[in-house]
């Protein structure tokens, strides 16, 4: 088994699966096979160490990147994934809370959406006057708050980050969470270090449970995540993945700082370098290394490739962003029968670079797909639908109520459902469901409709062992849903073809309903590419983990990459030259950089016989 592990690496991969002397800093160059390195050191672990799956942690942050590593680690180790500590940070924080700190309870987890309507009835009952842009800032404040570790309930220490009007605020929404027995996003990283570290036997429990940890993509570590990450290290049995030349998320949170002073907190670190690119030709590397050596903030790395030596990189310069989208969608067209030529991915630093482009396509008649818009799991149908399940599996849960009670119309409008939250806080019930029921029992309340819906709730509880599928075909077929969706509404079926699809994935899903909230709510939120796409339009962003052909990256120009935000601040500039270096090294045979205005500056290091100059 160990000569089947590593026999498909190479010498410095292999070197990072065998290394287990101290802690392991594996810098990872674009296309290097980071991820074949972590799951065969998962592999190694089990089969050669003979380590307990469950006594390996791997944390990353995507839920598409845990997917893949489970998927990879079972094919290597032939163990079912539930036997298997491999996930993003937040679904771990929410596993630990749920056997820890909150046994026996339906802890839910709320996102921005169930957080704003939480805000807004506390607002209400506070009768302030706050915009939607005022909302934002505050719940980014209050994420603020928790991301600094600050003892959430104390309005002594409060008032020193915040203005009194936000600490009444702030301690009424965290009542409110409480009360419902919910988290936000920030109490998954914040509350799971704060109790690894107030309670210690929790924390020593963990440490021994973990004989390795392992983190994939380290470069996007933020603060709080490093900190949790350090209360469950021991003994340096950890290794860390990561790329600084592709660290481009700090507007997240992320701290490339904690990649690059890793072996400074952790003595002894060993650093191993992979540089062999195994993606893109040789022009294509060797021109992003040239770009990339320019940023002083990294360890640095030589990538090199035994790839073909591929085609010149295309520069072109059009007049206006028509001429440039018509000279993308132009070559995309000359190269339609050539399947060599695809996928394509078509980048640009600013979404509004996307308008031309799209048109252009469109005058071509070449079918695209955007990706990073609006997730599936936060489309209107999708939201309404599992609202229902949200809501029967815990009935405290007040924005599902409001939500699943709405549509399809029952007659419960604005003031119905004001008077139903009236009532629950006089009769201090914290469930707006229960507080109907009571009201339609006594008769206070006459909808027959209301009657129905109760029946419907009570229904999905009892059932609540079924299978998801079940329960989502529950909701679809006694609701009326499909009917409810008028053609003025859904011209083209968008709504329906995505009830359809929503429920084509349930019967899929393998878990049971509580699984599959928790999934809902964690799931990634940038859309997968199919194999049928052929041509895909997307930041450069939201292409990070991608790989295409043929990439055009657009925009490749003073004030739009760089962006013009980033022009006096060179750790900025530094990030956008990171971006850009993401961008280059999505592409595996062809890339074009086109522009507009005079070329970046990102272009000046390229050596000139590596690009072909056009217009």
């Amino acid at each position: 088994m160990e000569d089947y592990i590593l026999s498909s690496l190479n010498e410095k991969q292999r070197e990072a699966v065998l290394y287990f002397d101290s802690p392991l800093l594996i810098s990872a160059g674009a296309g290097s096979g980071k991820t074949r390195v972590l799951t065969h050191k998962i592999a190694y672990l089990i089969e050669k160490k003979k380590v307990f799956p469950y006594q390996i942690l791997a944390l990353t942050f995507t839920n598409k990147a845990a997917k893949e590593m489970r998927e990879r680690v079972e094919f290597l180790t032939g163990l079912k994934a539930d036997e298997l500590w491999i996930s993003t940070f937040h679904a771990f924080g929410l596993k630990f809370l749920r056997n820890e700190i909150h046994k026996g309870k339906k802890t839910i987890v709320i996102d921005r959406a169930d957080q704003k309507s939480i805000l807004k009835e506390i607002i209400k009952k506070k009768r302030l006057n706050l915009s939607k842009d005022r909302l934002k800032d505050i719940i980014n404040s209050f994420s603020n708050i928790k991301k600094r570790g600050i003892i959430l309930n104390r309005r002594e220490i409060l008032i020193n980050f915040i203005s009194s009007e936000l600490v009444d605020l702030f301690l009424a929404y965290q009542k409110e969470l409480e009360k419902r027995d919910a988290l936000d996003f920030d109490d998954l990283i914040s509350q799971t270090y704060t109790s690894l570290k107030k309670f210690p036997e929790i924390r020593e429990k963990y440490r021994k449970k973990f004989k390795y940890i392992l983190v994939d993509e380290f470069q996007d570590t933020s603060p709080e995540q490093y900190k949790l990450l350090k209360e469950l290290i021991s003994n340096g049995n950890i290794a860390v993945v990561g790329d600084e030349d592709q660290s481009i998320y700090s507007w997240r949170g992320a701290d490339m700082n904690i990649f690059l002073s890793f072996p400074k907190d952790f003595p002894n670190t060993k650093i191993i370098r992979l540089e062999e690119n195994y993606r893109s030709t040789k022009i294509i590397t060797n021109s992003a290394s040239s770009v990339i050596k320019e940023n002083k903030n990294r360890i640095g790395k030589i990538l090199f490739t035994n790839n073909t030596v591929g085609d010149r990189i295309i520069v072109f310069f059009g007049k206006t962003k028509e001429e440039e989208a018509s000279f993308i969608a132009g070559t995309i067209r000359n190269n339609f029968d050539n399947t060599d030529f695809f996928p394509v991915g078509i980048l640009y630093r600013i979404n509004s670079r996307s308008r031309a482009i799209e048109d252009a396509l469109l005058t071509y008649g070449i079918p695209y797909k955007i990706v990073g818009g609006l997730s599936f799991y936060d489309r209107k149908v999708v939201k309404d639908i599992t609202a229902y399940l949200k809501l029967a599996y815990n009935e405290e849960d007040n924005p599902s109520f409001i939500r699943a009670i709405s549509f399809p119309n029952r007659g419960f409008g604005k003031k119905t459902l004001e008077s139903i939250a009236s009532f629950s806080e006089e009769k201090g019930i914290s469930s707006y469901y229960r507080a109907l029921k009571e009201l339609m029992d006594s008769g206070t309340l006459k909808k027959p409709k209301g009657k129905d819906f109760i029946e419907l709730i009570e229904h999905l509880k009892n059932n609540m062992d079924s299978s998801v599928h079940y329960l989502i075909s529950e909701v679809v077929e006694k609701t009326g849903y499909l009917k409810a969706l008028s053609k003025k509404d859904d011209p083209f079926n968008t709504q329906k073809e995505n009830v359809k699809e929503l429920i084509e994935l349930a019967s899929n899903f393998s878990g049971d309903l509580a699984s599959f909230i928790t999934t809902l709510v964690l799931r990634e939120q940038v859309e997968d590419i199919t194999s049928e796409t052929k041509v895909s339009l997307m930041t450069i962003h939201a292409a990070k983990g991608l790989e295409f052909n043929t990439v055009f990256l657009a925009g490749v120009e003073d004030g739009s990459l760089p962006h013009f935000l980033s022009k006096d601040d060179k750790s900025l500039i530094e990030e956008e030259r990171r971006l850009f270096y993401v961008a280059m090294t999505r592409a595996k045979k062809r890339l074009y950089l086109t522009h507009i205005k005079e070329a970046s500056i990102f272009l000046e290091p390229i050596p000139k016989h590596f690009l072909y100059f056009t217009r």
